[in-house]
């Protein structure tokens, strides 16, 4: 007796084992209505059900068969901080919105634009932004915008508007938002070392062959 099995997106023919009830559609598995909703493909509890197959004796044997049609009974992989490359972006700020190239910098420094991104390993990228004195900030932001910093004494607080940021130290400007949009862990500020900001076209990482970047 033979079942057709639909598990992990493959098809196994399944011969019933020695000693299984084959007057039974499902071997002894007749009362288990989860396993027979999976061996049926249908039913809204199909997690559950697959769940209930695996740790049966029949999932066991349906998952040795699919090593030997050269299935793997687990297809997801789960990337590694030691096993990442690492590769080196450039964005270029030049009249761009600077909330725009900060949120693109956040995501490739977390590794989000990858196909194995996982968000409890560090497998981002490097990041390099020039030309960040010629970021534009939209609407009214460069008049009322104002950053905030205390020393830590009483009367400590200091601000500074977004005109004067801009104007004297736009490396710092953005870094704060590429800060912002960073989580604050430890896997957070590792990925904010690798980001480069550069007020002007000019950088110092030629030598690393960095890939322009779209926005």
């Amino acid at each position: 007796m033979f079942y057709k099995l639909n598990i992990w997106q493959k098809n196994v023919d399944m011969a019933c084992p020695a000693g299984y009830n084959t007057n039974c559609r499902y071997g002894n598995f007749r009362e288990n209505r989860k396993v027979a909703c999976i061996l049926e493909g249908k039913g809204t509890r199909r997690k559950t059900a697959a769940r209930a197959f695996r740790r049966s004796a029949a999932g066991r044997i349906a998952q040795n068969s699919l090593q030997e049609f050269g299935g793997t009974g687990m297809s997801t992989t789960m990337p590694k901080a030691s096993e990442m490359t690492r590769k080196w972006y450039i964005l270029d700020a030049a009249d761009k919105p600077l909330g725009r190239t900060a949120a693109t910098a956040a995501s490739i420094l977390r590794g989000k634009m990858k196909a194995d991104f996982a968000p409890n390993v560090d497998c981002g990228d490097h990041v390099i932004i020039i030309n960040a004195e010629k970021a534009v900030l939209t609407g009214r932001k460069l008049e009322q915008k104002k950053y905030y910093r205390h020393s830590g004494w009483i009367g400590g607080l200091k601000e500074v508007g977004y005109d004067k940021l801009m104007k004297e130290r736009p490396e710092q400007a953005m870094m704060l938002a590429v800060k912002g949009m960073i989580p604050d862990t430890v896997i957070g500020r590792a990925a904010l070392t690798r980001c480069r900001i550069f007020r002007g076209a000019e950088h110092t990482h030629a030598a690393q062959k960095p890939q322009a970047w779209t926005l």
